[in-house]
């Protein structure tokens, strides 16, 4: 399994070098608009972007086909 790095961009690629399966974090940074709860200032942080995951998907299946 392949990981660390793999996005929309490269996935056919790696596929097509002959990996069986890829691992990705499709992450995007959330919070950065955020309003300020006491003393803590805004708090941004990372999550699952689902857009992001259904293109790689969509990318790996068009490969396996």
């Amino acid at each position: 399994m392949a990981g660390g790095g793999i996005t929309s961009d490269n996935v056919a690629a790696v596929l097509a070098a002959g990996v069986d399966a890829v691992h990705a974090s499709a992450k995007r940074t959330v919070g950065t608009e955020a309003f300020a709860l006491g003393s803590a200032g805004p708090s941004p942080h990372e999550t699952t972007d689902v857009e992001h995951v259904r293109r790689i998907a969509e990318i790996a299946r068009r490969g396996a086909a």
